[in-house]
């Protein structure tokens, strides 16, 4: 019994010393705040750096990245470290042009700058390479973000998202209408004419709207990379071509304090059938910086 006992108390032991280790990892250069960013190519892998951008973490995604490790990284700038990576990953050769990075917060401002950095060396090294910054999802700030916040007030309601959402839908309205405007289907019949209609929206002829140009009039509300929409066609009662437009958008609103800043998410659906305005499916998200 004293056997078990002494065990469970050595595991607790060495357990509490890997978590020293790791926040005195984490703590170096005197600070605990670490940002994450994925490098995705072949090969794939995380590393993260603390608030002086010097490299404290290091994660392989892939069996590829075994030939990278923590300590040709640790300590190095987030310049450094992008260098050592695209010396030992190589020129640019056939079907490996493209470097995509992704760095795990909604703070803009840190993002680009880090995303420039890393950009910045990767072209100095070779020019022909494509680097693309991706957006974090969600899921990816779950597990290497510090920022989400859970349960704060929402600073918009359901009035004030279909204000902002009806001001998206009457530009993508006018727009559909003027390209349906363009199809000729005077003497074609209800079957010829949805055939004709399917093979103009395989194309996205109607969905191709640039939402992103749309000028909301709010100085901290943009819309989010994810927002798109949908155009479904179909014939009323009265043999009459109608079309339902659905608004998948996706509306970050950034709430400047005194000392922290906060971005409302607020991801949802929104129609409008015979003036009548829904919102669905909403899930609104919080992050701090």
């Amino acid at each position: 019994m004293k056997r078990y006992i002494i065990l469970i108390l050595m595991s607790i032991l060495v357990l509490g010393m890997v978590g020293v280790l790791f926040y005195l990892l984490l703590r170096q250069d005197g600070t605990s705040y670490v940002t994450y960013i994925k490098f995705q190519v072949n090969p794939s892998f995380v590393i993260g750096i603390n608030k002086n951008e010097n490299v404290v973490f290091y994660n392989a995604l892939n069996t590829d990245a075994g030939k990278y490790n923590l300590s040709m990284f640790q300590g190095k700038k987030i310049d450094e470290a992008t260098k050592v990576f695209i010396e030992k990953f190589g020129k640019v050769k056939d079907n490996k042009d493209t470097i995509s990075i992704t760095v795990m917060t909604k703070n803009t401002e840190l993002e680009n700058h880090i995303a420039k950095l890393i950009r910045d060396e990767i072209l100095k090294y070779d020019s022909n390479y494509q680097v693309n910054l991706m957006e974090a999802s969600r899921e990816e700030l779950e597990r290497y973000s510090n920022e989400i916040r859970y349960n704060l007030p929402r600073s918009y309601n359901n009035d004030k998202l279909k204000e902002i959402s009806k001001i998206i839908f009457d530009k993508v309205n006018n727009y559909v209408t003027k390209r349906l405007s363009t199809i000729k289907m005077n003497k074609l019949s209800n079957e010829a004419i949805m055939n004709l209609l399917k093979e103009y929206s395989e194309k996205n002829y109607f969905t191709d709207y640039d939402l992103f140009s749309i000028n909301l009039n709010m100085d901290n509300a943009v819309l989010g990379k994810k927002s798109n929409y949908e155009v479904n066609f179909s014939f009323d009662e009265d043999n009459k071509l109608i079309y339902k437009i659905t608004l998948n958008l996706e509306l970050n609103y950034k709430n400047v304090g005194n000392e922290e800043t906060t971005i409302e998410t607020y991801d949802y659906q929104y129609e409008v059938f015979d003036d009548l305005e829904t919102i669905s499916n909403l899930k609104t998200y919080f992050y701090v910086y």
